[in-house]
């Protein structure tokens, strides 16, 4: 069967595969493409009907759907690692110079974060918790309609259901982080409340030592549970769950020797770092495709990029002034919701184009 684009030619360029009977394969934008004199089809990478021959159908296959979409994928995991890297060193190694040169705004230099004016710190965390939770109203519908809709084509035995699954398990993943992320702010916010809670130079270790053993268990354990250990899993979704907890251990440990106000900046890089090594180390290959690629792009470089962004314009720009760290935190929310959009017209595009050829 053809899917007739005569316009596809002669505009059309691709890489030549294999020449076969005066047929043309080429590999294009993750797809198949046929050619002859007086016809032109175009095939997505996915389980398509056979055109000559199932091996080289899998050799094209192999070729349009995972080299293309997982280097683009596996290169935006390492600059999302570089651009943690380079935030953090500002951070931590040259934050007090960037700051009396007027990099770093002056409010948020006093706290790691952005607090809007007229609000205390503890207000600050209820309400960056706050606005999360009402980001997990969409992202939950989102998953609702999949739930009760299915995959994209239920009769279809074709990669493109179970591409539609893997990325809704992604936003579930991410469900979960959103809402452990809120409960972390949440206990901050009680820490204040209660007088609990450093803050400032003070190091969490520091604070620790001057504790007595059952507030040790209340401050470490709680953080652990609800914050540290499910919000690892969010973003470390392939990786199994006892190396999960072990690295979960391993930062909530390392986080004790930052600064208390820098405690955001250490959180974000530790967390975005395990999301990319997460899936440059456990996704499989033939998982890398549309989805896997355009992942790191709409979540987590965006919100390093607007983690600077607070850094350096908390006072001047009229959001953070009004809204603070709240806003980050509701981007964080919205980056999953844009994912799941994105990537679903693009999967029911491609089964569109499989139901007509079919």
């Amino acid at each position: 069967p053809f899917l007739d684009i005569p316009s596809l030619s002669p505009r059309w360029r691709g890489t030549l595969i294999d020449q076969t009977d005066g047929c043309f394969f080429y590999t294009h934008n993750n797809h198949i493409c046929n050619f002859t004199s007086t016809h032109s089809a175009v095939y997505p990478a996915i389980k398509s009907p056979a055109i000559s021959n199932s091996a080289l159908i899998e050799l094209l296959e192999t070729v349009a759907d995972m080299t293309s979409w997982q280097s683009i994928g596996n290169i935006a995991h390492f600059v999302n690692i570089a651009l943690v890297f380079c935030y953090a060193t500002s951070i931590f190694a040259y934050g007090e110079q960037l700051h009396e040169k007027g990099v770093i705004d002056s409010r948020w230099f006093e706290e790691g974060y952005c607090r809007a004016e007229q609000t205390s710190a503890g207000q600050m965390h209820f309400d960056a918790a706050f606005a999360m939770i009402l980001t997990f109203v969409p992202i939950a519908f989102l998953l609702y309609l999949h739930s009760k809709n299915g995959s994209i084509k239920e009769d279809s035995k074709s990669r493109v259901n179970e591409d539609t699954d893997d990325l809704y398990a992604n936003v579930k993943y991410g469900m979960v982080g959103v809402v452990s992320h809120a409960i972390g702010h949440f206990l901050i916010w009680e820490g204040i409340r209660a007088g609990v809670f450093p803050d400032g130079e003070m190091r969490g270790i520091d604070d620790l030592k001057q504790s007595s053993a059952l507030l040790v268990v209340r401050k470490i354990l709680p953080g652990y549970i609800f914050f540290f250990a499910p919000l690892t899993k969010s973003y470390m979704r392939h990786t199994s769950v006892p190396l999960v907890l072990l690295f979960a251990k391993f930062g909530q440990f390392a986080s004790l020797f930052a600064p208390m106000k820098y405690s955001f900046v250490f959180g974000m890089s530790f967390f975005f770092v395990a999301f990319s090594l997460d899936k440059l180390l456990f996704v499989p290959a033939s998982k890398k495709n549309f989805s896997y690629a355009i992942y790191p792009m709409v979540t987590v470089i965006p919100s390093i990029l607007l983690a600077w962004f607070e850094a350096t314009l908390c006072s001047s720009s009229m959001l953070l002034t009004n809204f603070g760290h709240s806003f980050f935190d509701s981007w964080l929310g919205v980056s999953y919701i844009l994912y799941a959009v994105i990537a679903h017209l693009h999967l029911s595009r491609i089964s569109k184009v499989s139901v007509k050829m079919e």
